[in-house]
């Protein structure tokens, strides 16, 4: 797989020649997508119909790690606007306390998401899918992670507005 996606990039980068010899525009194969921003048409990420932006791809590796990566960018900074607001609520109440908790178990949630798709992506590790299979998912956890910071809002009294 990183052969693949090495010579992927490396053909992406490349000035076309012509045949005078000089260079032409270059050819874009979709690299600029890698930072594409999705347009999530007004819903919230946790909320998105994401089987549906997964069925636009064109079935190539290169394609569907695209496709994840961004999503879970997407999904990233979700839980990072949650965890901030969450963060503001119990400050402004001085509930320090509360706070030091919420942070350990972000951070034990860190780590074991990191272990999590470690384990799950480096069962492809030297084959064709592993780049997909590690972004693929990260998606996943970090779609779970929102689902849960959101009902952990209507769980604890503490996120209660």
């Amino acid at each position: 797989m990183r052969t693949v996606f090495t010579a992927y990039l490396i053909a992406a980068s490349l000035s076309l020649m012509g045949q005078d010899g000089q260079p032409q525009k270059r050819v874009s194969l979709g690299i600029a997508d890698l930072d594409q921003k999705i347009d999530l048409g007004g819903k919230a990420p946790e909320d998105y119909d994401w089987k549906a932006y997964f069925a636009t791809t064109d079935n190539s590796t290169a394609s569907d790690y695209i496709l994840a990566s961004n999503a879970h960018k997407v999904l990233r900074s979700r839980i990072d606007e949650l965890c901030q607001q969450y963060r503001e609520l119990m400050t402004g109440r001085k509930q320090t306390d509360v706070l030091k908790v919420f942070e350990e178990m972000q951070q034990h949630w860190e780590k074991f998401a990191a272990s999590e798709i470690l384990f799950v992506g480096s069962a492809w590790d030297g084959g064709s899918g592993a780049k997909v299979a590690y972004a693929s998912h990260r998606f996943e956890v970090y779609l779970r992670r929102v689902k849960e910071l959101r009902s952990l809002k209507g769980a604890s009294m503490h996120l209660n507005e």
